[in-house]
């Protein structure tokens, strides 16, 4: 009796190996292929049928027991590879978690960074407001018009993610924003880029001109203009020139109490 099952318990190790590498199509494949190994090996073909009931009974219970144990072991496989999936994925998750942290890290040093040169902007432009005014009245003033340039170019900065800016952008934000004023200011020259530091500096000049010119200048009548042009020159040599129209006399009377810049 032993003799006779002994196929059948060969071939259950193979069928479920055979399941788990292979999946369920080729496990099941296998186990009524075995099956009919295992009745070959017992097989008489001196009799009818060439295997005894019991046999045949033996072989048709090893399909049926067999078959269930393909369909949970493949199971059992789909669930090791959902978790291997699922493993690789939260794997790539926490890595991509670690870089944005590190990112989050990166910016707030950059934003710690630029705030402390923003201030130190800031402080300077209410040291030298306070030491060139007369009056607290003059200094509110002066130092309300210069704040509101230094933020006008931190939009233009933070619209560019603080890699630097144009000239002509600093220049049209800076001598452009005077309402009427604009259609007597004529910008012109090639595009020359400016690091974020030297754009904060270089905005606080042109509202400092274009203060003046409001002021004691060109567009402090109304027949003056201001043209600010510049050129690049072999070497790569920057001229930015300013000129401005104004009546002769009046003009001198006026710009010899401009501010000095």
């Amino acid at each position: 009796m032993v003799t006779n099952l002994l196929p059948y318990l060969l071939f259950i190790p193979v069928v479920l190996v055979v399941t788990l590498v292979m999946a369920r199509a080729t496990g099941l494949f296998s186990v009524w292929f075995s099956a009919f190994l295992a009745g070959l090996t017992i097989a008489d073909v001196s009799q009818p049928g060439w295997l005894t009931v019991t046999q045949w009974a033996a072989t048709l219970l090893y399909a049926v027991v067999m078959t269930a144990v393909t369909l949970v072991a493949s199971e059992l496989r789909a669930a090791l590879q959902r978790s291997r999936v699922l493993t690789a994925e939260l794997t790539e998750a926490n890595q991509r978690l670690s870089e944005h942290e590190d990112q989050l890290r990166l910016v707030n040093q950059e934003l710690a960074h630029r705030l402390k040169n923003q201030l130190a902007v800031v402080q300077t432009v209410a040291s030298q407001t306070l030491r060139q005014s007369s009056s607290m009245g003059a200094a509110s003033e002066a130092l309300s018009f210069r704040l509101a340039a230094l933020a006008q170019a931190t939009d233009t900065l933070t619209a560019a993610e603080w890699r630097g800016a144009d000239l002509k952008d600093l220049a049209a934000t800076v001598l452009g924003s005077n309402g009427g004023l604009s259609e007597r200011i004529h910008i012109s020259g090639p595009a020359v880029h400016f690091d974020a530091q030297v754009s904060l500096g270089f905005t606080l000049t042109l509202h400092e001109l274009m203060t003046n010119a409001t002021k004691y200048g060109a567009l402090s009548n109304d027949s003056g203009h201001v043209e600010l042009h510049w050129s690049l020159k072999p070497g790569n040599s920057r001229k930015v020139p300013i000129s401005r129209v104004v009546p002769p006399r009046a003009a001198r009377a006026k710009m010899s109490r401009c501010p000095t810049v």
